[in-house]
């Protein structure tokens, strides 16, 4: 495909500036949204980003000395590189054969993080979490732990997947939420379908209003308010009906020591809203909206009797 060597040269200009102190995302996105060639220009411009840093040394002798003039600076200036690279530069055969598929790998901080993968799918990533997929390829993600929102724009004939450890989530055109909380995979669908299945297994079909807990190779599935959805966009775990692990599994994520209930508690449910804050008050908030005792048992908090 040949993109236009303006449209490249304004890629690399946004690889520039996601990696800056300050970066503007939601102007990102609009720019990426704007139109399916901006999205194909990026994709080219971080594989070039990749190719450039990693041969380094080969490409250097294949340009005229005076194009780089020490090691340190070529780092530096690798991306505006990588514009004059597609555009003018013959790379070797030998090169581009060697090249093996890039990870790229989204870390949200404090704060839930917005972006757009592509023109059809945008993906809220809740704070602490860690979304990565294989540059060029946006046909699937790997949520590697905390929790996300997609939104996606249902096309038959290009597949969306989401994976989480062992467990498989496959778009039917939805907006639907994944979470990891330890060793289970939660899936929440607000709107169409998803379906899930643990790798080799029979995959079990979601739609609005429907959540699904995956664990130990088992699926079950529950109802839910498709309202509440990603509730954790807005600040809020909002529960409906919910057994108390599980609320104590889903707050965890945030707490400063993974959250636990007294055995005698397995059964007991709560229905309620709890305002996320900076995460350090959610297991007391609990304990209090409950009439529990809490115990700090040094390596958890303990809701329910004594460690």
């Amino acid at each position: 495909m040949t993109i236009d060597p303006k449209l490249l040269e304004d890629a690399c200009d946004w690889l520039v500036a996601l990696d800056g102190d300050t970066p503007d995302y939601d102007a990102f996105t609009l720019w990426l949204e704007a139109s399916p060639t901006h999205v194909a220009a990026y994709d080219a411009a971080l594989l070039l980003d990749e190719r450039i840093t990693a041969h380094a040394p080969k490409l250097s002798t294949s340009l005229p000395a005076n194009d780089i003039h020490e090691a340190t600076s070529f780092s530096f200036g690798r991306r505006s590189l990588a514009a004059a690279l597609a555009v003018a530069i013959f790379v070797p055969a030998s090169l581009w054969l060697t090249m093996v598929p890039q990870m790229s790998q989204v870390t949200s901080g404090a704060a839930p993080q917005s972006f757009a993968l592509d023109t059809r799918t945008r993906i809220t990533l809740d704070r602490n979490s860690v979304l990565k997929h294989e540059k060029g390829d946006t046909g699937q993600v790997e949520l590697a732990s905390g929790a996300a929102h997609f939104d996606v724009r249902h096309d038959p004939k290009a597949r969306f997947m989401v994976s989480a450890g062992d467990v498989s989530i496959t778009d039917l055109g939805t907006r639907f939420e994944v979470q990891r909380n330890g060793a289970q995979v939660g899936v929440a669908v607000a709107q169409g379908s998803v379906s899930i299945a643990f790798k080799g297994g029979q995959p079990v079909t979601l739609t609005a209003g429907q959540r699904a807990f995956a664990e130990n190779g088992a699926i079950r599935v529950e109802t839910a308010d498709a309202t509440s959805v990603g509730s954790w966009q807005r600040g809020q775990l909002i529960f409906r009906n919910a057994a108390l692990p599980q609320v104590a599994r889903e707050i965890s994520r945030y707490t400063a020591k993974p959250v636990v209930v007294d055995p005698a508690l397995q059964d007991r449910r709560f229905s309620g809203v709890l305002a996320i804050g900076d995460g350090r008050a959610l297991d007391k908030n609990l304990a209090d909206f409950m009439g529990l005792p809490r115990t700090d048992c040094g390596t958890s908090v303990q809701l329910g009797a004594g460690c």
